[in-house]
């Protein structure tokens, strides 16, 4: 301000004394002192118009109150709204009436305003905005859901199922082993409607032996189970799912399903056979002995029962005993069993020191000795070389092929082992082991020769 003030002197000087030229060097050529006046007066001239402007702008701005801030309402605040709202009012006109003490006038509701009043209403509301009144909202308290649990409170109990378990009924699932051999076996059970009529057990058993037959052990001994539950004294469904259990490995039930089979029927044989074989398998060897006995008592002519004891006797060290029962099972027994007990007799005997070869020659004239089984004992007689044997084994059926697999291993073993090849024996009788199939009596027996070589535990 102090530039355009000393501009406005000087030019007035000038004016009353008349111009006064004096030259200034500078950069660009002679400046006389006369063009320097005008244009001092000219940037004096701007410099107003944009102080002007910006006083213009700047006074809204600084009219407006200062914001009120939310929870600063306290004296301090009411008191510089109070001084800023009486610093923008206007002066009260002066009233007729007199009054004790200085007061602003009432602002007259907008139905009551003079004409006289109005603009300076307008006015003075477009010049001084004023803040928007506060509105608090009271907000309800939250309460939570009529309800028994809370979150809080509340946790989510956890329901612990417990594992599925096999139904077991008193007929064939005792509780424990002693008890059996305290307890009587005879369980009565209620009836099973829904099942048929007693009449229908014989249905039920011959399903139970079809899947037997087909290795499906647990359908097996589902549908023998339906046929005990309609006739509780059907022996043949109790002894067909002890064999069921067998096949399982479940020894200790077999075995309680042989007992119930002869409970129901005393003279069955073929349960006293089923009740050793799962002894057998258990290396009771004794008790195994035992019940072949008694399935021999009870059907003479059982030559399953004379086989099994005779090999039983044979790896008990008692040979000559083992070798009548072989010759027993041979006088009876069928063509399927014939072939295999005579080549156990003639084991027994060329290991008792005894010239088998006459016996074997002399009881296979009947027999063919080029198919299969025949063509073991030609093997021995020494008329087929040991891979016709393993050619013979073979067939369409890998089930059956891997039976007669089982048996060929097992006897070419004993061949090599009568020749003194003892490792070449071994050999075989690892492939016995090999094929897998332990249901078959020379898988157990090739497992007892490897121990007697000592090459398995």
């Amino acid at each position: 301000m102090s530039l355009i003030l000393d501009a406005l002197k000087r030019s007035e000087r000038e004016r009353k004394g008349g111009p006064t030229e004096k030259t200034v060097s500078t950069f660009g050529g002679i400046l006389t002192e006369d063009n320097r006046s005008k244009g001092l007066i000219a940037a004096a001239s701007v410099a107003l118009v944009i102080a002007g402007a910006g006083a213009f702008l700047w006074y809204p701005r600084s009219a407006e109150p200062p914001p009120v801030v939310e929870g600063q309402e306290g004296e301090a605040g009411q008191a510089r709204a109070a001084a800023s709202t009486q610093a923008l009012t206007p002066p009260a006109q002066p009233s007729s009436l007199p009054d004790s003490s200085p007061r602003s006038k009432p602002v007259a509701a907008p139905d009551e305003a003079t004409p006289s009043e109005a603009p300076v209403e307008q006015k003075t509301a477009a010049l001084t905005p004023m803040p928007p009144p506060k509105i608090v909202v009271a907000r309800p308290k939250l309460t939570p859901r009529p309800n028994s649990i809370t979150p809080k409170t509340a946790s989510r109990k956890r329901v612990s199922i417990p594992p599925r378990k096999p139904k077991k009924t008193a007929a064939f699932f005792p509780p424990f082993p002693s008890a059996m051999k305290k307890k009587s076996l005879t369980i009565k059970t209620p009836p099973v409607t829904g099942l048929g009529k007693p009449s229908d057990a014989p249905t039920y058993n011959k399903r139970g032996k079809e899947f037997e037959r087909e290795g499906l052990y647990d359908l097996s001994i589902q549908e023998y189970t339906r046929a005990i539950l309609l006739d509780q004294n059907y022996a043949e469904a109790y002894f067909g799912r002890g064999w069921a259990q067998e096949g399982k490995g479940n020894h200790e039930q077999a075995i309680r399903n042989f007992s119930q089979a002869i409970q129901a029927n005393p003279s069955y044989g073929q349960a006293y056979y089923g009740r050793g074989w799962a002894h057998e398998q258990m290396n009771h060897s004794g008790l195994a002995i035992e019940e072949y006995t008694k399935a021999i008592q009870a059907t003479p002519a059982y030559s399953d029962a004379y086989l099994s004891r005779g090999i039983l006797y044979f790896y008990n060290g008692r040979i000559e005993v083992a070798e009548n029962d072989f010759a027993r099972a041979f006088e009876t027994g069928t063509d399927k069993l014939a072939p295999y007990a005579l080549l156990w007799l003639y084991i027994s005997q060329a290991r008792s020191g005894k010239d088998g070869v006459p016996t074997l020659l002399k009881n296979s004239r009947q027999m063919n000795l080029e198919t299969w089984p025949g063509i073991m004992i030609s093997l021995f007689l020494e008329k087929v070389e040991p891979w016709r044997v393993v050619v013979e084994a073979e067939d369409a059926d890998l089930k059956k092929q891997l039976e007669k697999e089982c048996v060929a291993f097992f006897f070419l073993g004993q061949y090599y082992l009568m020749n003194g090849n003892a490792d070449k024996a071994a050999e075989f009788f690892r492939k016995t082991l090999n094929t897998g199939v332990t249901n078959y009596r020379q898988y157990e027996s090739a497992e007892k020769e490897l121990r007697i070589m000592g090459m398995l535990r």
